[in-house]
């Protein structure tokens, strides 16, 4: 039977059912860089965002994002992973199970070592991936960012180690960010 003969949800109206993916945009960031940061103060790392515009307000927007780098004061530990959504963090505090008045740093995930030995933090890269779906309730663009929180001040090496010499034990990374619309 063609296609166009079912009807699942209006799908013969040209409506797709719902769970189709209707849309993905993403962006592959390779620039090797760094990044400044103060301790306990959330910030989009550049190069790190994608923008979608939802075909409709309830839509779901299923975001993806890999990174790989390093931190260059061992920071590895007490930092956070977590999307903006335009310039609101998500998921918010309030998503999470914590006191009020809490200030801890909340994210979807934090990044792990390739390898440890002690205060080595030149040639150990980092990597992380986190997923998220959100619901923006809208039609217009939205930008989502990939954000980054970490206890103590220091600098971020994006796409690199701290070394970053052209040598088989230092590594490069492509990191990329995704927003896929998911029909409701």
């Amino acid at each position: 039977m063609p296609l166009t003969q079912l009807n699942f949800r209006g799908v013969g109206q040209g409506r797709l059912p719902s769970g189709s993916i209707l849309q993905t945009q993403f962006t592959k960031y390779s620039t090797a860089t760094t990044l400044s940061y103060s301790g306990d103060a959330p910030i989009a790392i550049p190069g790190m965002e994608v923008s979608i515009t939802p075909s409709a307000t309830n839509s779901i927007i299923q975001l993806q994002a890999s990174w790989g780098g390093e931190t260059a004061n061992n920071s590895t530990w007490d930092h956070t992973f977590f999307f903006y959504r335009d310039s609101t963090q998500i998921p918010a505090s309030s998503d999470f199970t914590t006191s009020t008045g809490s200030s801890r740093n909340f994210g979807l995930g934090s990044a792990c070592e390739t390898y440890y030995a002690g205060s080595d933090d030149s040639s150990t890269p980092a990597y992380v991936m986190i997923h998220y779906f959100d619901t923006p309730s809208t039609t217009s663009a939205v930008t989502y960012k990939l954000g980054w929180r970490a206890n103590s001040s220091g600098t971020l090496y994006i796409n690199r180690d701290v070394t970053d010499n052209d040598a088989g034990d230092y590594e490069r990374y492509m990191s990329i960010i995704s927003a896929t619309e998911i029909a409701q």
